[in-house]
């Protein structure tokens, strides 16, 4: 069975590491990204690149993180930035 991670902010360089760490040691990896062409978005070693709304408007990003989370089944969830961290830790 696959494991499976969804990692958040493709723009950060922290981003671009996790996934290729993770996926080098068999992980599936997703990325949250804003536009396409951001480094953690690109790399061959993500799976899914899946478009958000900025992390700057709060409860359209958490909307799409809430329908991404619903819509597969994730072994876990990594918030890279302040922003994503302090969103996801509000209460719904």
């Amino acid at each position: 069975m696959s494991k499976r991670i969804l990692v958040s902010s493709a723009g950060w360089h922290a981003a671009l590491c996790c996934v290729e760490s993770l996926s080098r040691n068999g992980w599936t990896v997703d990325i949250l990204t804003t536009f396409r062409w951001m480094p953690a978005a690109l790399s061959r070693r993500t799976t899914n690149a899946i478009l958000t709304p900025a992390e700057t408007d709060a409860a359209s990003y958490m909307q799409k993180l809430e329908e991404t989370l619903s819509a597969a089944t994730y072994d876990l969830f990594i918030p890279i930035s302040d922003l994503v961290v302090e969103h996801a830790s509000q209460p719904s």
